[in-house]
Parts: C-alpha cells; structure tokens; sequence
C-alpha cells in the first residue's frame, strides 16, 4: 500500500491592536470558538495554531476558559502551539533587541500555560527577509512557515515544494515550510470532498511527502459569508470528518512531529518578499499601475503562470517611504524603544513601558492594502497611544518630582535632517526645520493622545 500524504495545518488568528471591542466578540464567538470545539470533537486532526497577542490579551480578560481549552489540546498532544512577535509586529524593521522581546514575550506566555515553548512561529504578513533566519536562530526558534511563491521567486519549482527546507544567514539556520497555494484557495471556499480529492490526488503523485497549509483562522467564520459556509452549514465538520474517512491516505501532523521523523528537502536562499498582493501594494501608485498593466500584457499572452515567480513587486518597508504618516509612527517607536533602554540600563523597572511599546509595533496601522490599514485612524491612535504610554513611563521613572522640560535635537524620521523634540510633563512637540519650521507632532500625555494624527490626501 503507498505511503499517505503528511498534511501540515497552521491556523494564524490575528485581530490587531486598537481594534473595536465589539470586532474581538465578535470574532471570538464566531471564528475562534466555533473552530476550537470543532478540532475538540475530532481528537485524531492534528493541527499547528497561532494566536497573536491582542487576542490572547483579550481572551485572558474576556474569554473564559479559551486559553485552558487550547493548553488542554497541547497537552493531549492534539494541537502544536506556534509563536511570534507577541503583537505581531513585522519584525525587521524592530531593532534587534525589540523583535527579540517579542518572540520571547509570546513563548514565556505558552511555556507558562502549557509547559512547552513553541518551537515554530508565525511571520506577520509572512514577510520575510533573510536576516530572520539569524534572529530566529538567536530567539530559539527551529522554523516558520511561507507562501510556495517565496520559493518560486528562488527559482524553485512547484513540484518540489513540499516538506521543510533549510536556509541561514552568517552559519545561523532555521526550517521553512512551503505552503501549497491551490490548498489556500480551496479552503475554504470549494466544497470540502473537492479539498479531499486534491489532498487525495496529492497522495497518489507524490506518497510520503508532506503538504503545508497555512493561512489566515479568519478565513473560518470572520470573513463576509464565512460564518455561515463554515460553521453554520457544517464545512468545517465536513472537511475533518473526510480526513478522518481517509486516515490512511491522509495523515495529519504537527510541523515538529513531521520535522523529528523526516529530513529537509535542502538548502534555500530566498529573496525578501511577501504574498504577491503585499509585494504589489508597497509599491507607489504610480509603479503600480504600470505593475498591473505590465501583468496584465504578459497575461495576455498567455505566459502568467511561467513568468509570475520572476515578476515580484516592491519590498515591505517601501511603506515607510508611500506613507510618512506611517514613518513618523514607526521612528516614534524606535526612539521609545531608545530611551526605555536607556533608563533600564541605568537600573530602572520599566516592563509596563517596555509591554506599550510592543503594542505600539503592532503592524497593521503601518501599511495599506485592500483593507483599511493606515487609513484607520482608530488603528493610528492605539499605537501613538501606546508610544506615549511608553514614553511618560519613561519620564516617570527618571524625572525628578515636580515640573521638568528637555529639548533633543536628532535626526528622528531619518531623512538626514534634524528635528528638534520639545517635552514637558503634559504634552511633548516635534517640530520639522525641512517643512519651514512647522510643528509635525502634539501630544497631550494626560490623555496619552497625539493631536496630529492625520493623513495627507494622495492618490492611491
């Protein structure tokens, strides 16, 4: 008889910070819960889950047993927890010791609950650079999962993508594993007998290998129609009780069970990249319009599906660049970031400052896709919310009692310009000398509110 298919599941939940309350309960009662008791009645479906922190934050104060029900599926040996940057940040643009922090905030919180750290994690945005595998490898983590066409803009083919591959930077090396893009188009929108059959006819080409999905948890109940496809009118159910029906042909796996008992496929240096759509809108609007009608002509001529893994995009940080809005955010960070390590080094407590400042690097007010991103200005003010929450702690623990005033001057937005940054105990000022001396920042720190929190008109 042929060997089964290793099929490898990874979930990602993610709601972000500053999101509405209602948005979470909302996602929590017919997402997260929904898919939790379905893998409870199918003991025999292992599965890989990540949560991010905003929601394990959530859940811990909102929901119950969640958390207990999830550490109970990891002792059973039923479910393997992946980590991550705890607020799911994009972590190259962290400093070194910051995107550190993170991974290792999100598996203090797991080995605390389930006495097992995460060996796997989760990329926000699967954006990958090729100075993760070192910063994984210094963080303890063993692999992480990316989009097939991450391997095919190496100029792998399709037919080899299955199992792990290993890639490293400076001697330092970590696991990837490729995803399979027909699965993330087929769950969970085709019927679930036709995501069998693929799964089935995937066992009879290629017996013994392992195939990766890997794809958003929202995808099960929050996107528009989902709840209802998927839990309602019983997908869900459908879809594990066929791989229960064909466990012999299709066998599921954590990533690390199926890593102890099958060698890596080789060794791979991928290109910095994301899915395809990211890679698209990083780009300005302008090279944007000439991308998609560029694709469109080699579409056309019906070369898509061999040109596509050497026709990528732009670069994730390119965002930092379309969008000041977004850079003034993320340099207010780093240089929180710089003082909370500086009053720590000199002997100072400040984990409340250190846990704001992570919130503040949540990456979905940083960019702008097709959702709102950016443009959500409720999203912009949790994170300034948080980087004054930072920075008063900050003042806090090394400012003398009673009334004090500093002035910085500093490159802050890196655009090789001075800005002079103006605090006081109530507010702080940063004003740009390049814009004709014009005030770019007001905070008032009582409410731990910037007061210019706007985005300039642009095309897009």
């Amino acid at each position: 008889m042929a060997e089964p298919i290793y099929l490898l599941l990874g979930i990602h939940h993610h709601q972000p910070v500053g999101n509405f309350d209602s948005v979470f309960a909302m996602a929590f009662e017919k997402c997260y819960r929904p898919f939790l008791e379905a893998m409870e009645r199918h003991p025999a479906v292992r599965f890989s889950l990540h949560h991010s922190g905003p929601l394990l934050d959530w859940a811990i104060e909102r929901e119950g047993d969640y958390i207990d029900r999830v550490a109970a599926l990891v002792k059973k040996g039923q479910l393997e927890i992946l980590g991550g940057g705890y607020y799911e940040p994009i972590l190259p643009i962290l400093k070194t010791s910051d995107a550190l922090g993170q991974i290792g905030m999100m598996q203090k919180f797991w080995e605390d609950r389930t006495g097992v750290k995460p060996r796997g994690m989760w990329l926000a945005e699967r954006v990958w650079e090729p100075s993760l595998a070192g910063l994984m490898n210094d963080a303890g983590i063993d692999f992480t999962i990316l989009d097939d066409q991450h391997f095919r803009h190496a100029g792998l083919s399709q037919e080899t993508l299955f199992g792990y591959w290993r890639t490293e930077r400076s001697g330092k090396a970590v696991s990837i594993f490729p995803t399979d893009k027909k699965l993330r188009y087929l769950i969970p929108f085709k019927q679930a007998e036709e995501v069998v059959d693929h799964l089935l006819e995937l066992q009879r080409k290629h017996p013994g290998e392992a195939v990766t999905y890997g794809d958003d948890g929202e995808k099960f109940g929050v996107w528009p129609g989902t709840y209802e496809w998927v839990i309602e009118q019983g997908w869900l159910e459908k879809f594990l009780s066929g791989l229960e029906a064909n466990s012999d042909k299709i066998k599921t796996l954590t990533f690390a069970e199926y890593m102890s008992m099958a060698p890596p496929k080789g060794r791979v240096y991928l290109p910095t990249a994301s899915y395809s759509e990211m890679l698209e809108w990083a780009m300005p609007a302008e090279a944007i319009i000439e991308y998609e009608s560029t694709k469109q002509a080699i579409e056309n001529a019906g070369l898509w599906e061999k040109a596509s893994p050497f026709f990528r995009g732009g670069f994730w940080d390119n965002f930092l660049t379309k969008y000041p809005e977004s850079n003034m955010i993320h340099k207010r960070a780093i240089y929180a970031s710089d003082r909370i390590d500086e009053a720590e080094g000199a002997g100072k407590k400040l984990s409340d400052a250190r846990k704001a400042l992570y919130r503040s690097q949540c990456n979905c007010a940083y960019w702008h896709g097709l959702f709102g991103g950016l443009y959500l200005n409720y999203l912009r003010h949790a994170l300034y919310h948080n980087i004054i929450d930072a920075e008063s702690a900050v003042e806090a623990a090394t400012e003398k009692n009673g009334p004090f005033a500093h002035a910085k001057i500093t490159d802050l937005d890196r655009d090789g310009f001075d800005e002079a940054i103006l605090s006081c105990r109530d507010a702080t000022v940063i004003i740009d000398p390049q814009a004709g001396g014009s005030i770019s920042a007001i905070d008032w720190k009582p409410k731990r509110f910037a007061l210019i929190n706007t985005l300039a008109r642009r095309f897009e």
